[in-house]
């Protein structure tokens, strides 16, 4: 496996134990696959597709897994339920931009 691919798989698993509201799901990472640079959304998880050899956005990862986030975040149904679920997805988000600012680069 190449080492740009180890290190999207190696991201993608940080970035879903950073998101409370992504525990439990299955989520996995494909370079190559008719769906280039997209996610596949399934009931409990997704896949994401690379861009298969050509060039991929650093942000591209973190992209993805925000849409994932979105689209659980658009499903939890409830007034207190909602705010609270919108309340911990703004403090995870603020977790990953501390963790990834304290990275020495």
């Amino acid at each position: 496996m190449r080492p740009c691919i180890r290190a999207r798989r190696k991201e993608l698993r940080w970035l879903l134990s950073c998101f409370r509201i992504l525990a439990g799901e299955s989520v996995g990472y494909s370079e190559y696959g008719r769906y280039r640079g997209k996610i596949v959304y399934e009931d409990r998880g997704a896949r994401i597709y690379g861009f298969g050899g050509r060039k991929t956005p650093s942000d591209f990862i973190l992209h993805e897994v925000l849409h994932l986030v979105l689209r659980r975040l658009a499903g939890v149904r409830g007034g207190r339920q909602r705010r609270q679920a919108e309340e911990e997805v703004v403090q995870d988000i603020c977790e990953v931009f501390r963790a990834d600012c304290g990275k020495k680069k």
